[in-house]
């Protein structure tokens, strides 16, 4: 678990991390409200989901009121019964759509956490994680976004992997 709370978005992009890679196991999140949260994904499907008393649906409701958190995932076998939830990309999607952070950086202050979260995970699926960095060094300078998507793109190295990438990340934002 991390030392300090860091801004609940951020455990979002951990959770959509964990899906793509399909990993099993359980995220646990201890809430800067003193209150616990459990994820458990099998093969990156989120099967199990509570916070504080309440459970499934109820508990997913609650989610986007939570500022910030500390985290940990312990992977492994998980013994939970899968509950009846929405599709994994579907709670992201409602997790990711409720967050109305901006971005610190003064250049990006006109992209929500959301974009950026999303920019970052399209990008990562054409160079990797080093995305991040790139996310990072770039968006900085963005004006909005397409010139955050603009100055992205020209960063991978193939133009017609480019364009999948615009194209892409766009189709992600609506």
């Amino acid at each position: 678990m991390s030392e300090d709370y860091i801004p609940f978005p951020e455990i979002v992009g951990e959770l959509a991390r964990l899906y793509r890679a399909k990993a099993t196991g359980t995220l646990f999140v201890a809430t800067d409200a003193n209150r616990s949260v459990h994820v458990m994904l099998e093969k990156g499907e989120i099967i199990y989901l509570s916070y504080a008393n309440k459970r499934g649906v109820e508990a997913l409701d609650l989610l986007p009121s939570i500022a910030a958190g500390r985290y940990r995932f312990q992977e492994g076998r998980v013994c939970a019964n899968r509950m009846q939830l929405p599709a994994t990309a579907a709670i992201l999607n409602l997790l990711r759509k409720n967050d109305r952070a901006a971005v610190s950086s003064p250049g990006a202050a006109c992209l929500t956490q959301h974009q950026r979260n999303v920019l970052q995970d399209c990008l990562a699926e054409f160079v990797g994680p080093i995305a991040a960095l790139v996310c990072e060094d770039q968006l900085g300078e963005a004006k909005d976004l397409r010139s955050a998507i603009d100055a992205l793109s020209a960063e991978i190295s193939s133009p017609s992997m480019a364009q999948e990438f615009q194209a892409l990340t766009l189709s992600r934002l609506g």
